[in-house]
């Protein structure tokens, strides 16, 4: 027997199909839930990664069928005013709400997550080291710890979390996770110190990573497809985060140029019904 979600999947599936979409739902989706591929002859392919959720694929499948709907709407995936008909500076940040509600779940929100652990972890560090030197301070050289340094393999850990160095006639593996294990003279504070320029080197990766998922989710094809992705998870909350956005969409439902988006959401409301 097919549950009712089950049918949901089924008919929005089958719609994507009647629409010319294809729709494949046991791929790797190159890394991502899901993802619209198309070309300029007769592609047009929706793929589903098979590690998804079986909640998850109706309000996927949806938003990659918006990114069709965008593209055929405006072939640049440009503009938002075209899909709103609304000149607004509001627009932007509502439908920005929207998206980190729709990807709540998102690597962006981890990646945030992590960056806020990262910078937890430094503060302790720094106040291990502060216990001894009260005046340190991250801007600044630690003059103490670079006279300390200068003459200890650890030196190598100020630039790599785990190197392998040649040392009487063999080789010993040093990493920033054993450091006091590894060079058990070292005072505490200059463990620390090895350990704070670790952590600022992980955080530098997961900001510039955090910048560049914040620029490609503030596109406007990734602003759209998340307010419709949004409307499917929850229409209510939608209509609370973005009510100029919401008020504009639903009127441009009725227009004949966005039947075929009408028709998708229906499904999907009318099992709400």
């Amino acid at each position: 027997m097919v549950s009712k979600r089950n049918g949901t999947v089924l008919k929005v599936i089958d719609y994507c199909k009647d629409c010319g979409i294809e729709v494949k739902t046991s791929t790797k989706a190159r890394g991502h839930q899901g993802v619209f591929l198309y070309n300029s002859k007769d592609l047009k392919r929706i793929d589903i990664s098979k590690k998804l959720d079986e909640d998850k694929i109706v309000p996927v499948v949806v938003h990659e069928f918006t990114h069709f709907f965008h593209q055929n709407l405006d072939e640049n995936f440009e503009s938002l005013e075209k899909i709103f008909g609304v000149k607004s500076e509001i627009l932007f940040d509502e439908l920005y709400a929207v998206t980190a509600f729709a990807a709540s779940n998102s690597v962006e929100l981890k990646i945030r997550k992590e960056i806020i652990d990262i910078k937890s972890k430094i503060k302790e560090q720094e106040d291990i080291i502060k216990i001894k030197y009260p005046n340190f301070k991250r801007s600044k050289k630690f003059v103490e710890f670079e006279k300390y340094i200068k003459n200890s393999d650890a030196k190598y850990l100020l630039k790599y979390d785990r190197v392998k160095v040649f040392s009487w006639f063999k080789y010993i593996v040093y990493s920033v996770d054993t450091v006091l294990k590894d060079f058990p003279q070292m005072p505490k504070e200059f463990a620390a110190y090895i350990n704070l320029r670790s952590l600022q080197r992980r955080q530098a990766r997961y900001s510039n990573k955090y910048r560049k998922l914040r620029k490609y989710y503030e596109k406007p094809s990734e602003l759209f497809a998340r307010f419709v992705e949004g409307l499917v998870i929850d229409k209510d909350k939608v209509k609370d985060l973005a009510p100029v956005s919401y008020a504009a969409f639903m009127e441009r439902l009725e227009f004949r140029s966005f039947q075929k988006l009408r028709g998708i959401l229906d499904l999907v409301w009318d099992k709400e019904a």
